[in-house]
């Protein structure tokens, strides 16, 4: 199949490549011929990871990556493509859903809980109105005995929260911390 024989030329050309631009620009090529051609998009997989070897921030890569980690079920590569794809995301609720997917991931799949906090706290931070949000710091938190980084969390949330029923929510959250 000339597809094949075109990505597997692309591929070793990529590999090849000094210039980090060149290597990048053959590797988006053999991933599209994968993927648009010989619609085998798990073949990809070392295109993009050849992408971020050469550029480390490279949004695109990381986007493509997300899907593959996630149907191959290798939670240390999808943590690592959604950390790239959060350098390119600083605000807003796609900000806190993907801080939140990353958190959950380094808390129950890689076992990395001081790593899981703050990112939670991160969102947290981003969306102190979320009692969502402060379950799973204060989870996180008791489970890392991080009570001084919960409470300072729960105090800067207090500054930033406008609505009375939600601030009553945390001071009573703070504190039963407190408390504790």
């Amino acid at each position: 199949n000339d597809w094949e024989g075109l990505a597997e030329v692309l591929s070793a050309a990529a590999d090849k490549a000094r210039e980090a631009a060149t290597k990048i620009e053959l590797s988006y090529r053999a991933a599209e011929v994968l993927i648009e051609r010989l619609q085998q998009p798990e073949r990809a997989f070392r295109s993009y990871e050849r992408i971020l070897a050469a550029e480390p921030t490279d949004a695109r890569a990381a986007r493509a990556l997300i899907p593959l980690y996630e149907e191959a079920n290798n939670p240390k590569g999808l943590a690592s493509a959604i950390e790239v794809k959060l350098r390119h995301v600083t605000e807003g609720a796609e900000c806190v859903a993907l801080l939140t997917q990353v958190a959950e991931i380094y808390e129950t799949k890689l076992r990395k809980p001081d790593v899981a906090l703050e990112r939670y706290l991160a969102a947290f931070a981003l969306s102190p109105q979320s009692f969502e949000a402060a379950d799973h710091v204060e989870r996180v938190a008791g489970a890392t005995a991080a009570w001084s980084q919960l409470i300072g969390a729960y105090q800067q949330a207090l500054a930033a929260i406008t609505d009375p029923e939600v601030e009553v929510a945390m001071r009573l959250r703070l504190g039963r911390v407190l408390l504790d």
